[in-house]
């Protein structure tokens, strides 16, 4: 009973030893936790504006744009192409993974392009291109005329506007022989009531500068048969109203 104190305080300082050597025992660490990293910030940067824009058309009406390449810092995945018909504001049509796009020319008609990369951030656009009709020279028929009676010798004119749009349109004239025999060359005049001016012409010659136009044949369409008929086709402008021309037509013989 006299040695019970000793036991219990040797215990007591082995307990406190193994205390001290579990809390400062070399190499031990405390524990900390390691910050998951930020995910890096969203692609916000839009590719650069396309440049160099041209347009090209030709007699099938096959309209051919091309553009140089825009960059950027992730990649173009595509170029929106937008257009605007006779009178209207620009609004999609195509895209392209290319710099060349290929397709069908509507009439007059206006296109802008612009860049998309993978994130969906745009360029700016391009400025805008303009496509005409061009200047060709008319198809020729296969389909024999309706034979009838022929009138009198002599031919006539009838002109038509085939597309207008701010200060421009697109006009032709279809020459007719209302004669018994075939021509050799016609001359048809076209008197604008408004001052519209003639700016291109095909099918067609003149040296007229303003309205009356005095138009003659072209070498290949000077001979007309008998109920048969010619169209030629220009561009013009017009200012405040754009009145129809009156045509009328001669012929040789």
């Amino acid at each position: 009973m006299l040695r019970r104190p000793a036991v219990l305080a040797v215990g007591a300082a082995l307990a406190t030893a193994l205390a001290l050597t579990l809390t400062f025992a070399p190499g031990a660490q405390a524990a900390t936790s390691t910050p998951t990293p930020s995910p890096p910030p969203g692609d916000t940067t839009p590719p650069t504006t396309p440049t160099g824009l041209t347009v090209s058309t030709n007699c099938s009406l096959e309209l051919t744009l091309r553009w140089n390449a825009s960059t950027d810092d992730v990649g173009v995945v595509d170029y929106e192409i937008y257009r605007a018909m006779s009178g209207s504001t620009f609004a999609p049509f195509a895209t392209a993974t290319t710099t060349t796009y290929v397709g069908r020319l509507g009439g007059f008609s206006q296109y802008q392009v612009r860049a998309r990369d993978a994130a969906g951030n745009v360029s700016a656009f391009t400025a805008p291109v303009t496509a005409y009709v061009p200047p060709c020279p008319p198809p020729t028929s296969t389909v024999p005329p309706t034979t009838r009676t022929p009138p009198p010798a002599g031919c006539s004119a009838t002109y038509a506007i085939v597309a207008t749009w701010p200060g421009g349109f697109q006009g032709a004239a279809t020459v007719t022989n209302t004669g018994a025999t075939s021509t050799t060359g016609w001359t048809v005049t076209l008197t604008f009531p408004n001052g519209q001016r003639i700016t291109q012409l095909w099918g067609g010659r003149t040296t007229s500068t303003a309205s009356p136009y005095v138009v003659t044949n072209e070498t290949y369409n000077g001979v007309i048969a008998p109920a048969g008929s010619v169209t030629f086709g220009f561009i013009g402008t017009w200012t405040g109203a754009n009145t129809a021309a009156v045509a009328t037509c001669t012929r040789t013989p």
